[in-house]
């Protein structure tokens, strides 16, 4: 069956004969892609997900390549991703429940930080690219935006998703894996409260919010180490947002979630 369809690819779930277990196929075509000089990134993605093996990073099973597309054979999530999971379990108004959130979100982290301490950015976290196994586990997907890097490169090229971009993205200023810390800040504002805490009719709205930091937080709704974790992430500049390591390290919220985890 038909698992998803994105600008220039297709997943499709297979059955493994003799195991009978069900994988994901994605099937990217290269032309677009290469008329676009994005099948470097395409490469980036396929070579990327080869070498990253993380409990909560989606696994690479196998991949190869024709003269028109390139097939990956990947691990199927059939939890679908946490956008489609807020979608069926918010408690309207407003996101998931705070304790089911932060389950999620403490495994992210764990992802996150796993990814940086291998240099590696992924510059498109959101909740369409955090997919759910049959166990529930999160598994961080969609590398075709990462750029491995060595941290003191600066990356100046624009992408991913506006409601998630870092202020450094909107005045196009050098990048690094402080990006990925404003978008985990974006995330979980949104799994929680139920949307984007920066948004507007347009992207010129956006950015004003965003490079502004004017941050939102519905009174009573959430505990008070929860609203300050969006604090510790959606700040300014750069420098000052908590990497991942030291929230699961030092951050109340994510500390009793990682327990709870156990």
């Amino acid at each position: 069956g038909m698992l998803g369809e994105g600008a220039f690819a297709i997943v499709r779930r297979l059955r493994c004969r003799t195991t009978g277990q069900h994988i994901a196929l994605k099937v990217v075509q290269k032309y677009p892609l290469l008329i676009r000089n994005m099948l470097k990134q395409l490469d980036n993605e396929v070579q990327i997900q080869a070498r990253l093996q993380h409990r909560h990073v989606l696994r690479l099973l196998g991949w190869l390549a024709d003269s028109e597309y390139v097939y990956m054979l990947l691990e199927h999530c059939p939890g679908g991703s946490l956008r489609s999971l807020l979608a069926q379990d918010r408690v309207a108004p407003y996101g998931l429940p705070e304790a089911r959130g932060a389950r999620y979100f403490a495994q992210i982290c764990q992802g996150v930080a796993f990814l940086h301490q291998e240099k590696c950015i992924h510059r498109d976290l959101k909740l369409e690219n955090i997919l759910l196994t049959s166990s529930d586990e999160v598994r961080i997907c969609d590398f075709g935006w990462s750029a491995e890097v060595q941290l003191e490169q600066s990356l100046k090229t624009t992408c991913g998703t506006p409601a998630y971009w870092a202020p450094e993205l909107w005045e196009g200023t050098p990048q690094d894996a402080a990006v990925d810390l404003w978008a985990l800040g974006t995330l979980i504002y949104e799994l929680l409260i139920g949307h984007a805490p920066f948004w507007g009719h347009s992207n010129e709205e956006i950015k004003a919010k965003v490079l502004a930091v004017d941050l939102r937080i519905p009174r009573d709704l959430l505990s008070a180490e929860a609203a300050n974790l969006f604090h510790c992430l959606l700040r300014r500049h750069p420098k000052d947002r908590w990497p991942a390591g030291k929230l699961l390290n030092e951050h109340a919220w994510v500390v009793q979630a990682l327990a709870a985890l156990l």
